[in-house]
């Protein structure tokens, strides 16, 4: 069962690093350096840490509420 979740691991990673990014710039959608790069203007402290703030915290958010369902009366 172990080997199945690592292959599904590593298909997920090797898909989001290689198949995705192809058939966004296929499609002219802009990867996620260029769509913050558009949003912030150019890198300097103050936007280095509003990106690095934007991307850790759904992460957080997601790894903290894995769960997160509304209760049916």
């Amino acid at each position: 069962m172990q080997n199945k979740y690592t292959f599904y691991c590593f298909l997920g990673i090797l898909t989001g690093m290689i198949i995705i990014p192809v058939v966004f710039k296929w499609l002219g959608i802009p990867g996620f350096d260029r769509f913050l790069q558009m949003i912030l203007g150019e890198p300097n402290t103050l936007t280095r840490l509003l990106a690095a703030l934007l991307t850790i915290a759904p992460i957080y958010i997601i790894y903290k509420f894995p769960n997160f369902k509304k209760k049916s009366v």
